[in-house]
């Protein structure tokens, strides 16, 4: 099996709590289906690795199991550069990891007006309110997707530039002022002053015709691959792997603020667990609190019945 690197580097604390899960209880027949689909989406990762003639990988950044985002190669290998990328970085056993050499640019576009997918776009299949679009994406990414390119900088922006006292530009950022009223009374003599409080009354004129025309739409996304067709197709094949979502192990046994996947080995009928977080399940004879020197007995038995995990499916 390819060896899979934690990219996320989560430092190895002393687990505090240890615990036995009885496979056979509900919570012990939906640990081990999540278990399988793990090892089925890390079976894929492996057979993309070594498809590529890899020998390790990053694993995804935001999975329990499954995915890669980056391949490790010998550091006197160098793998097509029209196709890999050079990260800069090498893994804990001094792999040389690379990337799929794409780059990848996100835009914004009224949902009405969604390209069609092809090899060189992927699109989302989320769909945004304005006020939704408002929070998260940058004013000119949406000013450029409603095709009103905006020519004026903020309102808010100009008044800061005029040094107007923060109180009176948070009354007019809540809605209380409008620029005139900020200004009112205040004279500029230089260039500079007298342009910035134009731009903040062309300004606010534009951002109010920008919202009321932003505010018609609903919103999509979509990711545009810029590369060979042989690195668009492995990246593409990255994005399509199976993964078992972060945190799904930890939920099934109430780990759900532990800041690292739960630790775990099957042996002799039991589901052997450990975390640096305590669940929040309540105990019982299926999901029982252990001591610790119990766990660490048994997971030394263990390791001589089948050795590092190599013959068992565990982590």
């Amino acid at each position: 099996m390819t060896e899979h690197v934690n990219r996320k580097g989560q430092e190895k604390v002393p687990a505090t709590h240890y615990y036995q899960l009885n496979p056979s209880s509900e919570n012990g027949k939906r640990f081990l289906e999540v278990l399988g689909e793990g090892m089925e989406a890390e079976r894929k990762a492996d057979a993309l690795v070594k498809s590529c003639d890899a020998i390790g990988c990053v694993s995804s950044l935001y999975a329990d199991f499954g995915g890669v985002t980056a391949f490790g190669f010998k550091q006197n290998v160098k793998p097509d550069p029209d196709v890999f990328l050079d990260s800069g970085q090498t893994s804990s056993d001094g792999l040389r990891l690379y990337e799929p050499n794409v780059k990848v640019l996100q835009h914004l576009c009224v949902w009405e007006k969604m390209p069609e997918e092809n090899d060189n776009l992927i699109l989302s299949n989320r769909q945004y309110l304005s006020g939704e679009v408002m929070n998260a994406f940058p004013r000119k990414m949406i000013a450029e997707a409603i095709g009103m390119p905006l020519k004026y900088m903020h309102p808010l922006e100009a008044l800061r530039l005029l040094n107007i006292p923060a109180d009176e530009v948070r009354e007019y950022a809540m809605g209380k002022k409008t620029v005139e009223d900020v200004l009112k009374g205040k004279m500029f003599v230089s260039k500079r002053d007298k342009a910035n409080a134009k731009f903040a009354r062309e300004g606010e004129k534009e951002n109010m015709a920008y919202i009321k025309e932003m505010c018609k739409y609903t919103y999509g996304t979509y990711l545009s691959l810029h590369g060979s067709e042989k690195a668009k197709a492995l990246y593409r094949e990255c994005q399509n792997l199976p993964i078992v979502p972060e945190g799904t192990l930890n939920s099934i046994v109430g780990l759900e603020k532990a800041k690292a996947r739960c630790g775990f080995f099957i042996y002799k009928n039991w589901i052997w667990v450990q975390s640096g977080a305590e669940s929040t399940l309540e105990l019982n004879d299926d999901w029982k609190e252990t001591p610790a020197d119990v766990w660490m007995k048994a997971l030394k038995e263990a390791k001589k019945l089948y050795g590092n995990g190599k013959n068992q499916k565990h982590m």
